[in-house]
């Protein structure tokens, strides 16, 4: 599949975009499959480390990188390489699988700018979601909080290949609410 025909930004009905089927680094124009099994040291990326990989290309190490996850549209590569040029900042990430317990993907409760309805993250107790999780840079940060003026992070918990143990990273909630079923009152999502 080519992670990169379409993005949602360009084309609405796209939404959320081309998924991975599996963990990578977007690079560039390019999505490097990435083995990431046991310790971060001995992940791979094509031939080589990751650790290499991003020493070769310049990014910073993964101990320095801010880890979030997406639950929509930001698990594309193509939306997400979009996101960052129109920001200048190059798009080298690393993104893995991850199981995040009580989350899910939802619909948010605004439509973008660009005319999709974005997901946004829903609370579900008791149940695990299959999710990425970016490595960003500090300037990948920013560029992407600039890009989701209506979301803000907060800790979610996540179970994944470099952690057996569950561990939290920011997951970004709309502040617009979450679409809700009949029996629900739309609202903020609630912060942890």
């Amino acid at each position: 599949m080519d992670l990169f025909t379409d993005d949602p930004m360009a084309r609405p009905l796209t939404y959320p975009g081309r998924i991975p089927a599996a963990s990578g680094v977007l690079l560039d124009d390019a999505y490097v499959p990435l083995r990431a099994d046991g310790d971060p040291d001995g992940w791979r990326a094509g031939e080589e480390t990751l650790a290499a990989l991003l020493a070769r290309e310049g990014g910073e190490g993964l101990a320095a990188r801010h880890r979030v996850v997406a639950v929509g549209s930001n698990a594309a590569p193509s939306q997400l390489r979009r996101k960052f040029l129109d920001h200048r900042v190059r798009p080298f990430v690393p993104m893995t699988v991850a199981e995040v317990r009580g989350v899910a993907p939802g619909v948010s409760a605004h439509v973008s700018r660009w005319g999709y309805v974005p997901a946004a993250p829903i609370e579900t107790p008791g149940e695990t979601s299959r999710l990425f999780v970016l490595w960003l840079d500090e300037h990948q940060l920013a560029a992407l909080d600039l890009t989701e003026p209506n979301y803000r992070r907060r800790p979610s918990p996540t179970r994944s290949p470099w952690s057996p143990a569950p561990a939290c990273h920011p997951l970004t909630c709309t502040r617009a609410g979450t679409a809700a079923s009949p029996r629900e009152t739309a609202g903020p999502t609630p912060a942890a």
